[in-house]
């Protein structure tokens, strides 16, 4: 059924309306493809990636009141989706991500579904009994100037960003001497707590909190297949003194391309080269693997981007996370 959306652009054949089936999927995956070498999409990121059409059978999944699609004559030229979470500082978070086809930008299709997004969160807002802070949220990248630039002139700004490292082909991983008292031991499932227990000790120290501080969640995480599969590539140093972990370096394969799970050195063992000895480590596993690339996602802090560049990363791509406050 189509949707009055008040103020969409007069094109001839364009309506807006939800998601129906999975007949749809067809027709927005081939947006990402239309945009793939347009937005320089990099297939390789972690924080970006070319859907296929049953990649995005979850969407026909949820509520289709949350995903608009923009039509011209019956062809799928765009659509956007919303999610929600809450942060660790009861911020309730609501993201839209939203497409258009490269040949139908600029025409005001992108702006009524910033539109229609906006105010379908506002009528979750409601629904979801929110009170507190609100936050609309977007992302864009470093190669997509047209998004950016429709986001910030829609009132949003760049609340923070992502960056993406690749450690070159060319690039040598080499052994690196453990500290004294440090030796590597085997993953089993019962070291998944204590590998929780070291990283959100590690992010603690520095002033960071997140969803994987809390232990037993982080542990959790690490259980999933997806991830605990790989499990034999992970780097985990343990002081032999304490029985406890001093340091992890944890990764996992990805359409053939190794990525960072985390990476962190306990206070009581950094500023003595762990993290770099198990980081050379974890990269001979993966290249043992046959990875075609190895790769991380950080955020923009100075001092890690420093660091991993002191390893051998370089950084290849940014993504702007955008914010906006409710109202």
């Amino acid at each position: 059924m189509n949707l009055k959306i008040n103020n969409a652009p007069d094109i001839a054949g364009l309506r807006f309306r939800n998601i129906q089936d999975e007949s749809d999927c067809a027709g927005m995956a081939q947006v990402h493809e239309a945009r793939k070498a347009h937005d320089g999409v990099d297939e390789l990121s972690s924080w970006e990636v070319i859907p296929t059409a049953k990649d995005l059978h979850d969407l026909v999944s949820r509520d289709h009141a949350d995903t608009l699609i923009a039509e011209i004559n019956d062809e799928i030229v765009g659509y956007t989706t919303l999610e929600w979470w809450m942060q660790d500082d009861s911020t309730a978070v609501y993201l839209h991500v939203g497409y258009v086809a490269p040949d139908q930008r600029n025409r005001g299709i992108g702006s009524t579904m910033i539109a229609w997004a906006e105010q379908r969160i506002r009528e979750l807002t409601v629904q979801h009994g929110r009170v507190g802070k609100i936050e609309f949220a977007a992302n864009g990248s470093s190669s997509e100037p047209d998004t950016n630039k429709l986001l910030l002139d829609h009132g949003y700004h760049v609340a923070w960003t992502q960056v993406d490292f690749d450690f070159p082909a060319t690039h040598d991983a080499p052994i690196l001497p453990l500290p004294e008292g440090i030796e590597l031991r085997t993953v089993t499932e019962a070291h998944y707590l204590p590998i929780a227990l070291c990283y959100g000790a590690a992010y603690r120290a520095d002033g960071i909190s997140g969803a994987n501080t809390d232990p037993q969640k982080f542990a959790d995480e690490l259980r999933r297949e997806a991830l605990s599969r790989y499990s034999d590539l992970w780097q985990v140093a343990w002081d032999a003194n304490t029985n406890q972990v001093a340091g992890l370096m944890l990764v996992f394969i990805e359409q053939g391309v190794g990525k960072w799970i985390e990476v962190a050195t306990h206070p009581n063992w950094q500023g003595r080269g762990l993290a770099r000895a198990l980081i050379y480590r974890a990269i001979r596993a993966l290249r043992e693997r046959n990875v075609k690339a190895v790769r991380l996602s950080t955020g923009n802090d100075a001092g890690a981007a420093v660091f991993y560049e002191r390893v051998g990363f370089r950084a290849v791509k940014e993504f702007p996370l955008y914010r906006k406050s409710f109202q």
